[in-house]
This record gives C-alpha cells, structure tokens and sequence, in this order.
C-alpha cells in the first residue's frame, strides 16, 4: 500500500514537473510582430513573470487564497481580459516619432470571446465608438482596437490624438523587423521580465524581484542635462536634484499646454519665469512636524457688532528647502518682486504665490532659495555629477505624512512602499529601485494581494 502512494506521488510529480516544463520553456515569439518602421520596442516577458508569481503562490498559499468580498460583487459580472484573447508568452509594444507619432502599439491579438469582452470594456467604463470599420474602447490614455475578431492596445501619448489611421495601418501591416534585427536583438537575448530597445541603442530591463522592482541601464534622453551637485547630506524625508533642458520638446509642449491656466492662477507669466530660470532644482525635505495654527476669523453677533474668533488648527508642516536656478543673478529674484510675489510680511521676506505654507525667501544671486520652517542648507560636501537624483522614504514619510488627501487606493499601495529612488548619471546610466517593506514576497504578487 505505501509503495502504492509512493509510485502515486512520484507519477504526480512527474506529471506537474512535464506541465510546468512544457508551458513555461516555451520560446518568446518574435517574427511578424513588430513593424520595421519601429525604433522603440518593449517586450513584456508574461510567462517569465507568471512563472514568479506561481513560485510566490507556492511559498504563500493562504495569502492568495484569502478573498475579500466587494460590496458590489453581486451588480457586477466580471470578465477577466485573459478570457477573451489568446494570451501569448509574451506581449510586444512598439513606437516611433514618425508613423506612429510616439504613440505605443502592441501585436495584434487573436480574440476568443469578443461578446463578453466588449461588454467587460463597458463595464470597467471604457467609451466606445466606432470608426473606419473598428470598434475602439478607450478609458484615458488606454485605448483598445478591435478588427475582425482581432485587437490592438494602445496606449496614447495625449488624450486628444485621432490614431485611428495608424490603427488601420498596423492592422495591415505586411513589413516585420527579422530577429536578427538590431532592434530586437538585445530584447531577444534577455531573461528580464520587461526589456526595452531602440534605435539609439538604449536599452533598459526591469524586474519584480523578492521585495523590489527595478530598473536598470542606458538611456539617452536630452530632457535633463547633466550638471553638478553636491551629495545630499544627512537622512531626509525625499530630496531632488535636477536640470531640465528647457529646448527639449516634450518641456517645450509642456509649457505651451498649462501656460494660460498658471498664469490665469498666480497672475504671473509662466513663459518670463521659465526664460528667468537656468532650468536648475533643487528640493530637500528633511522631516515633517506638527504646528499648530491660529485662524483668526470675524463674524457679527445680533447687535451687529463685529466678534473675532479664534480657531486651533493642527497641521503637519515640512523642514523644506528649495533652490530654483536662476539665468542670470537675481533675475528671478527681480521679477517676483516686481509681480508682489516675493514681499515683505512681519520682518520677514515672504515667497506669496504658494499659499499652503509660508515661504522664506532668499536671493542667493546664482539660485533663488525658498524655505519652509528651516533654514537654507549650508552645503558643504562633495560633488558629483549627473542628471536626475530623486529619492522618497515613503514609509518615514507616512509616519507623519503632509494635509494632501489621498485616495484609499492610493494609500493602500504607498503602505506597501518602503523607499523610492531614481539616478540617472551624466554617462546615461539609469537607475529606478522601488522597494518594498516586506522582503520575502514577490513585488507584483504583493501588489496584486494587497
């Protein structure tokens, strides 16, 4: 009998073993895929990352098996996206500046069931609308393509763009990057649950490990201009450094897109601030503090007789400072003086147009310095060189976090997050690490399980 369970047991094994073997050795596919007018191509690994996922559930079952009930669970029918296309081994998006107009595209899909995968889309509140022979769902910048039982993803650069022309055009497409291509090769070549290619030869990879996602390797992009800072000193809450390129044309759109509304709220003129301004930032934040704050208010009694009223208000103010380059010495400086937005309040010297706080201001001749309950930073220590450093202690942050109202979705994610931190150096090395509080799961499987 026990060799029975025995030989039983051992036949399972194999069996799991063949199944597992068989669907996640499969080779990604890459021929007739991606167009050969593409110059940014990213490959999403799916059986690589559900490969970790199954191992996450393997270590954790009962955390996966838990379901909470939702309140609307009994409305609303759901319809997995899985259910309704063929799921390959792994999805390809791709771009280009010209016949795509940097909008990202993925493969085409084959659809099994696109009744109730359309009525899926509307429930999740996609818009529909048909154009040129196709149904689009669009929700935001996403939007889906569906054509003769076949569908495309894409995501938009802007709300506002018509792709539905360059849709068509991918539907058709009959001209495909070979494998050998320069484009896909190093995409090929890679076990990353993500990888991204161009024609620049930039190349990144991401991964969702043990408690961490990140990503690394080169990227060039003229959007930050490497420049010199010195190291950020002691334990802070988040710091930044940065300097934009100013003629790169995403700020450039950027700019022309918000400029009437800044100005229509702070009465200034955001194209005189931008040309006042070297493009160079610097924040620190290095802790948050309770302040208390007395409001005083006016109301009239019966008599008509004005009564004043005092009001206790708790907020949690930053330890902040803020250095904003300027073009020439106290150019900056002179303008926001002139505008009243820097003034004189109480012996103070007051930055106005930010009302949530009260900023110190300071005309440090090469940079116009703010500062929120703290003095300006006295810096000392070393520099070094590179284009983008930002870092977030989400989890020290959280302890006594700002008066900026959140989502509950929102602060669920952040309360998985221990730190945040990208570095972008002047050689185009590139560097995202996020990483969790809790080490021994899988990144996306605590994000799916949370």
């Amino acid at each position: 009998m026990k060799k029975k369970i025995l030989y039983t047991l051992i036949g399972l094994a194999v069996l799991l073993l063949t199944v597992y073997l068989l669907r996640y050795n499969q080779s990604q596919v890459f021929e007739h895929r991606v167009p050969k007018s593409a110059t940014k191509v990213v490959n999403v690994h799916l059986r690589q990352i559900e490969n970790n996922l199954l191992f996450d559930f393997l270590a954790h079952p009962i955390i996966y098996l838990k379901s909470k009930p939702r309140k609307d669970s009994l409305k609303r029918k759901k319809f997995p996206f899985t259910n309704g296309v063929e799921i390959p081994e792994n999805i390809l998006f791709f771009s280009n500046a010209t016949s795509l107009d940097n909008h990202w595209f993925s493969n085409v899909f084959n659809v099994k069931d696109q009744e109730n995968l359309t009525s899926y889309f509307l429930q999740e509140k996609f818009v529909k609308s048909n154009i040129e022979g196709m149904e689009f769902y669009s929700k935001d910048n996403w939007v889906i393509a569906l054509r003769e039982n076949k569908l495309i993803q894409v995501i938009k650069r802007n709300h506002t763009a018509d792709i539905s022309k360059i849709v068509v055009s991918v539907f058709n497409e009959k001209a495909f990057l070979p494998q050998t291509s320069e484009l896909l090769k190093p995409i090929i070549l890679n076990e990353s649950d993500i990888s991204f290619s161009s024609k620049e030869h930039d190349f990144l990879e991401a991964n969702f490990k043990e408690g961490v996602f990140e990503i690394t390797g080169n990227f060039d992009s003229d959007f930050f201009i490497a420049d010199t800072y010195h190291d950020i000193k002691g334990n802070p809450i988040s710091f930044l450094t940065a300097k934009v390129n100013k003629h790169n044309l995403l700020f450039e759109n950027f700019i022309s897109s918000t400029t009437d509304k800044f100005n229509g709220l702070t009465h200034l003129s955001l194209d005189s601030i931008v040309n006042k301004w070297n493009g160079k930032f610097y924040l620190k934040i290095d802790a948050i503090e309770n302040k208390i704050d007395s409001i005083i208010t006016y109301d009239y009694d019966d008599d008509f007789n004005k009564v004043e009223k005092i009001a206790i208000e708790k907020k949690n103010i930053p330890n902040l400072n803020i250095k904003i380059g300027q073009e020439k010495p106290s150019n900056l400086w002179m303008y926001f003086w002139s505008k009243n937005a820097i003034q004189f309040h109480k012996g103070d010297t007051v930055f106005t147009t930010i009302p949530i706080y009260q900023f110190m201001a300071t005309d440090a001749n090469e940079n116009l310095e703010l500062s929120v309950n703290s003095s300006i930073d006295q810096i000392h220590s070393k520099e070094i060189s590179s284009k983008l450093n930002f870092y977030v202690d989400v989890e020290k942050y959280l302890q006594k976090p700002l008066d900026i109202p959140l989502k509950p979705n929102q602060i669920k994610v952040l309360d998985l997050i221990g730190k945040f931190s990208i570095h972008w150096s002047e050689n185009n090395e590139f560097l995202l690490n996020i990483e969790l509080k809790n080490k021994d799961r899988n990144f996306l499987g605590q994000l799916i399980k949370h």
